[in-house]
């Protein structure tokens, strides 16, 4: 579908346009100033001052979208050596700390500027500069800002810049994207929402170009074409000004650049430094065509945590176009007017028009902006000279046409403007390609006409209805270069947008207008009513027209309707009768539809009743249950209720978000709901401005309200309480309202209490309030009984009267009376109590009296003292009284009723010992029938706590073998006068039951026993005696602890210890065997024994030492040490056969061992052969002899023996080579 592409633009003091068409790798200044451009440079202003100039100031703030593993690089001229003066905020908003060495991120002149920044790996262009690296590691976007190094006269756009020291300014400035995939920057990934510039200086002009991204996926490029502003804020929006009550476009420009003044003359611009909202949109500015892989959305450091970023163009339809009125009737609408529902692809502003075909009204037109999806608009119902549209079926085109992509710029302060701002909308499909350069204007409000732009009213809303002008030739031009006064402190608009197709629908508007009114409502009974009543409300009602008010279901016949609602609302109690036998209908014109209702007091028929109709419905009634009245009248309200989208002249609700659901909201001069009205007297509701209510009070409710009252039975006496029972019944037929009942006592009683069912009482007036009383059976009696006095004197008779705000028929038992006669002199029955908190205290513990006095009756008791007198072993610290006053030693309380009871409290150290008695006496000026309890008394007794313990062996010796069991009686007493508290018994050397060790509480002279008992151990035995003593621990009623330790009943020691002697029998034995093999048959074999030392005693022998004449023990194993009972050591021990044993014939060998028993005592004992029958033998062994003689003899000469004489020499060896001596 072709479309008509134009813009909606909004400047904010003066263009920044940024980014051009440059070609390196920087998002920047240096876009913003490519080589070759024209004009002067105007400096990033990034001081958040807010000034004329200046109303959004920002930190230079710019947005970058990154991607994880890419590299941002940032850098500005006012980036110092080792400074930060460039901040980076990650996608959660925090700021992100920056590594800066040396001169990074510093751009230092205009060479570097367009060279831009070095690649973080690879080569880089020539004269680069090094920028700040910061490695993305999660994807989002984040928030760059800048602080100032600079000045605010920067100098020529393509030359070097003028530096200075102000903290608001940067001259040069690049934020970029790196991607290591491509080993090369990323380009249209920085965007800003608002540009803050200077270039404060006269005659310096400004053409910076950027590319504006719109929500709806459309791309503008903006060319400021040598505009000056000097001082100037650019941002672009799509809604410019606004109205601040409806958000709507205003379309012009203002005479004023305050925002103060702006907002005071009702209108309002969005901050482009805050979030989006459905309907303020700040787009946004790149200084390169935006990239292709922006995502739709983005979230990170933006205002609102979200953003738009890259969506497919959007066309700007609209669809589905309806009428309703505004009670939700499809096609009707009443002087209410209705809502025009379309559904709209994209947001935008929208244009409705409501013509007639056949001239019937003027054409009504309707702006406004639009949201995404369904929209529904208001509609007043009138046309365009503010008349409603005439009553029936009117012909009616309904179009609408939505503006999409738009922009507007607006100018804060910019002094001129002569060659206009160039405005194009790309291509959607070839961004190369230019698809409008359409732009409109219209500063009809600035009257000046020096320099005023031309024409000054380029708008394309009427009376201009402009089709737009080129902005390549025309872009809103306006100012000379010798004035400025036509844009200063003026702010100027310039807008542009795509038309979307016109969506037109035609129907038929119904307009229904219906003058309904109630004439007559009546009842064929008058007068009272009471419960099972029937009667008949007739009602009269007509429609004046012009309308006829019908019900339709049929969409196919026209709208969705209902007739008009005919109800009778009735108070609570009455009842009508639905049945259709039971209701009367008549009218030559009129219809029942469908069957009458009646729900919650209120009786509804739906009528369809043509234009001059009337029509008559009776209906019967009938007295159920208690009628709520008013002023004793039952009043009924006849009522009428429009049908939706209708039009009734005195009884149509002005507000359009509430349909007829209530006929006294609806009508003039009540306008309130019923259950408000209904809440009210409805006398008083004003009935004279609506013709759509009536009212009938002719039946009154009759209540026959009756009255009892009793006094409780006698005798009677003086100062006694008796009890006047009054009774109230409501008799009906209906309820009772207002009932009050008089009863002020008389003279004779004084008042004590009262208890009403329902109601108060005062006493005082003597009225008792109850308000409203149901005439149902079951809730309609009421009680109160009063309790009084009966005095010595005065008038004894009780009258009580009850009345109503109801008609009462039967006045005879709406009083009764009662009272007591010739009552008795008064007596009292008192009684004290005395009692004392501790009665076994220590000397200097506080103990607190407390004394209770009581009348039991009959009478109240007055002037009643109590005597207590604190005798010299206290002294007295505090006394607090219940009633009454103390003055030592009397207590004194005017007055005690029958059945009362006071105390009082006395606290007093104790000073003395011994045992105190303390007497308390009551009197008072009544007879007191009992004197046996006036008295009473306590005794203190100062506390001695006492535990004693004994401890008894009840089992039989001798004790000598570990394990035995000696079995003690522990025996704990109080011997003490108090009671004793958690007595816990321990024993360290004896068994105590599981849980007879917890004693408990001992009252005085209890005792307890409890049986423990011993096992002996091998330390018993060693030390000769079991020594054994209990410990009982409780405490006293103070706390304190009491403990006894256990005493030897058999000694006369005190608190001594039960010993027990165990029997001691030391012994050692020693054993000595051979263990080695014979034969032993030469001097040096070795003969092995085994010494096994054993203890064959009960106790303990330590220091044991083993000797042997003639064997070798090993180094160390002669010192045994300590053996307990039944241990034994075995020694491995050697003998050498020598020549004596050999001649011998054998070896004799026996050990001794030796120790001392636990009393230091020796123990001794010499070593047995097992091999034989004798005790403590040696253990002999043979060895084997062998005597023998070698005798050799050898030639020891040399021969040869030739002659006689020869010598021969011999040597005779002779060798004992047995083993024993010869």
């Amino acid at each position: 579908m072709k479309k008509l592409y134009q813009f909606r633009s909004t400047f904010i003091v003066a263009l920044c346009f940024l980014f051009s068409f440059s070609s390196a790798f920087a998002d920047g200044s240096k876009d913003l100033y490519p080589e070759g451009v024209q004009g002067h440079r105007a400096s990033l202003r990034v001081g958040t001052s807010v000034t004329v100039n200046y109303p959004f100031p920002s930190s230079g703030t710019h947005y970058v979208y990154a991607e994880s593993g890419e590299t941002i690089t940032l850098a500005s001229s006012a980036q110092q050596s080792g400074s930060s003066r460039i901040r980076l905020f990650g996608p959660s908003g925090s700021e992100i700390s920056l590594a800066i060495s040396g001169s990074a991120g510093y751009i230092a002149n205009r060479t570097q500027e367009l060279a831009g920044p070095a690649k973080p790996a690879g080569a880089s262009p020539v004269n680069a500069y090094t920028p700040i690296y910061h490695t993305v590691t999660e994807t989002g976007i984040y928030r760059v800002e800048f602080i100032g190094y600079g000045t605010g006269t920067a100098g020529v756009a393509d030359g070097p810049w003028t530096n200075g020291t102000s903290s608001d300014y940067v001259n040069a400035w690049d934020v970029s994207v790196y991607s290591a995939v491509s080993a090369d920057f990323i380009s249209g990934r920085v965007y800003a929402n608002v540009f803050n510039l200077s270039a404060n200086g006269t005659g310096q002009v400004f053409h910076g170009v950027v590319n504006v991204l719109t929500k709806d996926g459309y791309v503008y490029r903006v060319n400021a074409n040598g505009m000056t502003g000097y001082l100037f804020t650019f941002f672009v929006n799509n809604n410019g000004f606004t109205y601040a009550e409806t958000d709507a476009p205003i379309y012009q420009s203002l005479t004023t650049t305050s925002l103060g003044t702006i907002a005071s003359d009702g209108y309002y611009i969005h901050n482009p430094n805050t979030a989006d909202t459905e309907t303020h949109l700040t787009h946004k500015m790149f200084y390169t065509l935006p990239a292709d892989d922006l995502p739709a959305t983005g979230v990170g450091a933006v205002p609102g945590g979200t953003t738009w970023l890259r969506n497919e163009p959007v066309e700007p339809d609209v669809s589905n176009v309806e009428v309703t009125g505004v009670d939700g009737t499809p096609g009707q609408v009443s002087n209410k007017g209705g809502y025009i529902s379309f559904s709209a692809d994209a947001q935008g502003q929208y244009t409705i028009e409501i013509e007639s075909p056949d001239n019937t009204f003027t054409t009504r037109v309707l702006r406004g902006p639009a949201v995404t999806g369904t929209n529904q608009v208001y509609w007043d119902g009138e046309d365009g000279d503010g008349n409603p549209l005439p009553e029936g079926n009117v012909p009616a085109t309904i179009s609408v046409q939505l503006q999409g992509a738009e922009v507007h710029f607006p100018y804060f302060d910019v002094e001129y403007n002569l060659n206009g701002i160039i405005i194009e909308l790309l291509d959607k499909d070839n961004l190369n390609n230019v698809a409008s350069d359409l732009v409109y204007w219209d500063d009809s409000p600035i009257s000046t006409t020096t320099g005023a732009s031309n024409p000054k009213n380029n708008s394309h809303l009427p009376p201009t209805n402009s089709p737009g002008i080129s902005s390549n030739g025309n872009g809103h031009k306006f100012g000379t270069t010798t004035s400025e006064v036509f844009g200063n402190e003026r702010s100027l608009d310039t807008w542009t947008f795509i038309l979307g197709a016109k969506e037109t629908v035609s129907t038929n508007v119904v307009v229904n207008i219906a003058d309904l009114e109630v004439a007559s409502i009546t009842s064929d009974y008058t007068g009272n009513i009471s419960v099972g009543d029937e009667w008949t409300y007739t009602s009269v009602i007509y429609n004046h027209g012009p309308s006829a008010v019908a019900t339709n279901t049929d969409p196919d016949l026209g709208p969705i309707t209902q007739g008009a609602r005919f109800r009778l609302y009735v108070p609570d109690g009455v009842t009508i009768d639905t049945d259709p036998l039971s209701i009367s209908f008549t009218s030559d014109c009129a219809t029942l539809v469908g069957t009458p209702t009646f729900v919650d007091g209120i009786f509804e028929a739906i009528v369809d009743m043509p234009a001059e109709c009337e029509a008559t419905i009776a209906v019967s009634a009938e007295a159920t249950g208690a009628i709520t009245e008013n002023n004793g009248n039952v009043y009924v309200w006849s009522t009428i209720l429009r049908p939706n989208d209708y039009t009734d002249i005195n009884a149509t609700n002005p507000d359009p978000d509430i349909p007829p659901t209530d006929p006294f909201f609806e009508a003039d001069g009540i306008n309130a709901e019923y259950t408000a009205v209904a809440a009210g007297d409805p006398t008083l509701v004003d009935l004279t401005r609506t013709n759509n209510i009536k009212l009938n009070g002719d039946l009154v409710m009759v209540a026959d309200l009756a009255i009892t009252k009793a006094v409780s039975a006698g005798p009677w006496q003086v100062y006694t309480p008796v009890t006047f029972t009054l009774t109230v019944v409501n008799n009906g037929p209906s309820d009772a309202t207002g009932v009050v009942v008089s009863d002020l006592l008389p003279d004779g009683y004084l008042f004590v209490s009262s208890n009403p069912s329902t109601g108060s009482y005062d006493d005082g007036t003597g009225e008792w309030t109850i308000g409203d009383l149901s005439a149902d059976a079951g809730s309609n009696t009421a009680t109160l009984s009063i309790v009084a006095e009966v005095q010595p004197t005065g008038n004894y008779t009780n009258t009580a009267t009850i009345s109503s705000d109801v008609s009462d028929d039967d006045l005879t038992n709406n009083e009764d009376e009662a009272g007591v006669v010739t009552p008795a002199p008064a007596e009292a029955d008192l009684a004290v109590e005395k009692i004392v908190d501790n009665n076994r205290p220590v000397v200097g513990d506080e103990v607190t009296f407390t004394i209770t006095v009581t009348n039991n009756g009959p009478s109240r008791a007055t002037g009643v003292t109590v005597q207590d007198v604190m005798l010299d072993g206290y002294a007295v610290t505090g006394v607090t009284v219940e009633a009454g006053t103390w003055n030592a030693p009397d207590w004194t309380i005017p007055s005690l009723l029958n059945g009362q009871s006071y105390e009082m409290t006395i606290t007093a150290e104790v000073l003395a010992s011994g045992t105190i008695d303390n007497t308390a006496t009551v009197d008072a000026n009544e007879d007191d029938p009992d004197a046996s309890n006036n008295t009473d008394e306590v005794l203190v007794e100062l506390a001695a706590p006492e535990l004693t313990v004994t401890k008894t062996i009840t089992s039989a010796g001798p004790y000598n073998t570990v394990g035995q069991e000696i079995t003690y009686d522990i025996v704990v007493t109080n011997t003490g006068n108090v009671t004793i508290d958690n007595i816990v018994l321990t024993d360290a050397n004896a068994d105590i039951p599981a849980g007879d060790e917890n004693i408990g509480t001992l009252n005085p002279a209890e005792s307890v026993t409890i049986t423990v008992t011993h096992e002996v151990t091998l330390a018993d035995l060693n030390s000769g005696s079991v020594s054994n003593q209990a410990t009982a621990a409780g405490d006293d009623p103070d706390g304190d602890p009491v403990t006894e330790d256990s005493d030897d009943p058999g000694t006369p020691d005190p608190n001594d210890p039960t010993d027990t002697d165990v029997v001691q029998t030391p012994e050692l034995t020693v054993t000595k065997t051979i263990t080695s093999a014979g034969p032993y048959n030469a001097v040096g074999d070795v003969i092995t024994y085994d010494i096994i030392v054993t203890n064959t005693g009960n106790v303990t022998i330590d220091n044991i030492v083993l000797t042997d004449a003639n064997a070798d023990i090993p180094a160390g194993e002669e010192n045994i040490g300590t053996l307990d009972p039944t241990e034994s050591a075995t020694i491995t021990v050697t003998h050498t056969v020598t020549q004596t044993d050999l001649n011998n014939g054998s070896v004799s060998n026996q050990a001794t061992a030796t120790g001392d028993d636990p009393d230091g005592d020796p123990v001794t004992d010499d070593s047995d052969d097992p091999g034989t029958p004798d005790p403590n033998d040696p253990t002999d062994t043979d060895v084997v002899q062998a005597p023998e003689l070698t005798v050799t003899k050898t030639i020891t000469s040399a021969g040869p023996y030739e002659a006689v004489g020869d010598v021969i020499t011999y040597d005779i060896v002779v060798t004992n080579t047995g083993n024993v001596t010869i």
